[in-house]
């Protein structure tokens, strides 16, 4: 596959006029480019009240992004019907466009259980069956 021709266009010629232009449009040195103080003063007003221009001076300097929380990895171990429960809790919320892992809903739990009063709370705690702990058998 070769490539298409490229086409040069020939240089320009500039007649006496054009280079006088030129050379007008070329910046000038700092101290012949500077504005009546007047003029400066405008442009510092209009700088600070228009919603479109906006300077570095001018910007809100930007909030620091929080930190992450701190998380604490660990293990439990629950009956079969309560492992069964999570997974059909985390299918629900994935059919609701919400989706969420086990560990999110056990942090769910917490906070709902922490809005129970005390009676009610110690009434399902002597509820719960206890279930076998320790590491399982390899």
């Amino acid at each position: 596959m070769s490539k298409p021709p490229v086409l040069k266009a020939p240089p320009l010629s500039l007649d006496d006029d054009a280079d006088d232009l030129v050379s007008s449009l070329k910046r000038k040195p700092a101290e012949t480019r500077q504005l009546p103080p007047e003029a400066r003063e405008a442009l510092r007003h209009q700088a600070e009240t228009s919603p479109l221009i906006t300077t570095k001076s001018h910007r809100r300097p930007a909030e620091p992004a929080p930190p992450p929380p701190k998380v604490v990895r660990d293990g439990y171990c629950m009956p079969v019907e309560d492992h069964s429960a999570l997974e059909n809790l985390a299918r629900f919320a994935l059919r609701q466009e919400a989706p969420i892992g086990k560990s999110g809903i056990l942090r769910l739990g917490v906070r709902l259980l922490a809005t129970l009063p005390e009676e009610d709370l110690a009434r399902l705690i002597r509820e719960l069956p206890p279930v076998p702990t320790g590491k399982r058998k390899r």
